[in-house]
């Protein structure tokens, strides 16, 4: 069983972190015991200031999935000590960073870096961290669970026909009026 990150470092915070950098030349405080990593705001928003490498896109990587699952318990800035917030990163990635809403540092576990460097995802750190990012991510599963219910309810040869209409109807300069046709046929006016 792995070490969870920062719950072990609460009492001396820095003291059992390590500086490191990344490859790309990040500066991270790293932890022996787990490898997670802390990254201070300013040496992230640095980082990101100087980094020129072409960026894969999120298509590039097929996702990160640790083989342990994201922990349940609560973790705190080494910084601080406030309480992290945890941000789903979002499919194809199972995993999340904790972010202190004080001092805005992140912590990230083992190889989760890397993953966001894969997927093109490490230069996009404050849209992850947005609400309108998270919102996104809770409303997929809706999306996909109202598209089973479709299949539920409708024959396959039927649900890609209006498929079809629908994409049809998307693209059609007078859309909206197209629409109201069909929602006035519905309602009887």
């Amino acid at each position: 069983m792995a070490t969870w990150g920062l719950t072990a470092h609460i009492a001396s915070p820095f003291s059992a972190l390590e500086t490191a950098s990344t490859p790309e030349g990040l500066r991270v405080r790293e932890c022996p015991t787990c490898g997670g990593r802390w990254v201070r705001s300013d040496d992230y928003w640095r980082w990101r200031a100087h980094a020129t490498e072409p960026w894969p896109t999120a298509t590039d990587d097929a996702g990160f999935s640790t083989h342990e699952p994201e922990p349940t318990a609560f973790r705190f800035c080494p910084e601080d000590n406030y309480l992290l917030t945890r941000y789903q990163v979002g499919p194809p990635h199972s995993f999340s960073i904790d972010q202190c809403r004080s001092c805005s540092g992140i912590w990230l576990d083992a190889g989760e870096w890397e993953a966001l460097m894969r997927g093109g995802l490490a230069i996009k750190l404050r849209s992850i961290l947005s609400q309108a990012w998270q919102d996104e991510i809770r409303a997929a599963p809706s999306a996909e669970s109202d598209e089973e219910r479709w299949r539920g309810q409708l024959a396959l040869a039927d649900l890609e026909r209006i498929t079809e209409i629908k994409a049809w109807l998307d693209r059609h300069p007078k859309r909206n009026h197209l629409y109201a046709y069909l929602r006035s046929k519905d309602t009887g006016h």
